[in-house]
C-alpha cells in the first residue's frame, strides 16, 4: 500500500514540475456571499443560521467567521410566513408546526449581499421495525483478530414509487432499572463492515487513500440496491464498556432526507475519506448547495424510530 502511495505521489511530483500553468486569485470573484444552513424537519421550532463568505484572497487562518445577526429572513410553510428571531452567533429561530409534505420556502437578504433564495419539501417517514441485537465477533481495518461488537438489525420496506435518500443511526442509552432515560443517550460510531448499503471499501480504495467514515457519523445511504425491497440493517457497535449492572438500551433511527441533503453530505464524506485531495494531490468535489445566489444548504429530514431493544 505505502509502495503504490509513493509511486503515485512521484508521478503526480513529475507531472507537476513539467507544468507551467499560473493562476492568478484575481481571476477568482471577489464578492462575499451570504451561507445559509437550515434542516427543517417534523416538529414545531426549526434553527436557521446566516454568515457571509470570505473571498479567496482575503482567506487567512486568522479570518473568523462573520456572523449576520441582522439578516431579513422570510420563512413561510405552503405559502405562510413565519416570523425568524434572531437569537445572536447568526441563528434565527423559527416557531411553526411542521408536517410531512409541506412545502418550505426561503429567501434571506442582508447590507451589502446578494438576495439568496432555497426552497425544499419535508419528505415522508419509512417505517424502522423488528430491531434485534446480538454479540457478534468480526476484523475490523484496525484489528488482525476478531473483535466482539453488538451488531443491531432492524427492518424496512422501501418505496418502490420514488428514489428514496436514508441516513441510519444507533441510538444508545443505560439505565439501572428497566425503565429508559430518553434524555440521557448517545449516538455510538456504526462498523460499516457487515451493511453493504453503507458502502464498505475494497482493498484497491484503501491502498489508493480512500476511507469509509461518515461526517459526524450520519450514516447516509439511497435505495439504488435495494429499490421497494423489505431490508434488514445490520449495523455493527462497539460493546457497551461500563458497571456491568447496567442495562444497555438500543434503538434504531432511520431518516428520510432530501435529495440535496443527501448530495451535500456526500461530497463532506467524499473529501474526509480522500487522503489524496486532504494533500493536494487529486480533484476536490465542489460541496453541493441548493442557495440560489449563496452558500449553503435547505435540507429537510423526517425521522421514524424502532422501539427500545436491549
Amino acid at each position: 500500500m505505502k509502495y503504490i502511495r509513493y509511486c503515485l505521489f512521484l508521478l503526480l511530483l513529475l507531472t507537476i514540475a513539467s507544468c507551467k500553468d499560473e493562476v492568478s486569485l484575481n481571476s477568482f470573484k471577489q464578492e462575499s456571499k451570504l451561507v445559509v444552513y437550515c434542516f427543517p424537519s417534523l416538529g414545531d421550532t426549526t434553527y436557521l443560521r446566516v454568515t457571509r463568505s470570505i473571498p479567496v484572497r482575503y482567506y487567512a487562518d486568522t479570518v473568523k467567521i462573520e456572523h449576520v445577526d441582522n439578516a431579513s429572513v422570510v420563512y413561510a410553510v405552503n405559502g405562510m410566513p413565519y416570523t425568524a428571531t434572531p437569537i445572536g452567533q447568526g441563528y434565527y429561530r423559527i416557531v411553526g408546526q411542521q408536517r410531512v409534505g409541506d412545502n418550505i420556502s426561503l429567501r434571506v437578504s442582508a447590507p451589502n449581499a446578494q438576495e439568496v433564495l432555497a426552497t425544499t419539501t419535508i419528505p415522508d417517514t419509512v417505517a424502522v421495525t423488528n430491531i434485534r441485537v446480538k454479540p457478534i465477533e468480526i476484523k475490523t481495518d484496525d484489528s488482525t483478530e476478531p473483535e466482539p461488537f453488538m451488531q443491531v438489525m432492524a427492518t424496512f420496506t422501501d418505496d418502490a414509487s420514488t428514489h428514496r435518500y436514508y441516513a441510519v443511526r444507533v441510538k444508545c442509552t443505560t439505565s439501572a432499572t428497566n425503565s429508559i432515560n430518553e434524555a440521557d443517550f448517545i449516538y455510538p460510531n456504526i462498523h460499516t463492515e457487515s451493511e453493504p448499503l453503507l458502502s464498505p471499501l475494497t482493498d484497491i480504495d484503501d491502498q489508493f487513500g480512500f476511507s469509509n467514515s461518515f461526517y459526524d457519523d450520519f450514516n447516509i445511504f439511497d435505495d439504488t440496491s435495494i429499490n421497494g425491497q423489505t431490508y434488514t440493517l445490520r449495523l455493527n457497535i462497539r460493546p457497551f464498556v461500563g458497571p456491568s449492572w447496567l442495562n444497555v438500551f438500543y434503538q434504531v433511527e432511520l431518516i428520510s432526507i432530501t435529495p440535496e441533503f443527501y448530495h451535500f453530505m456526500t461530497a463532506i464524506n467524499q473529501y474526509n475519506n480522500n487522503e489524496l485531495a486532504q494533500n493536494g494531490l487529486s480533484q476536490i468535489r465542489p460541496t453541493v448547495t441548493n442557495i440560489s445566489g449563496g452558500l449553503g444548504l435547505l435540507g429537510a429530514w423526517s425521522t421514524s424510530h424502532t422501539q427500545w431493544a436491549r
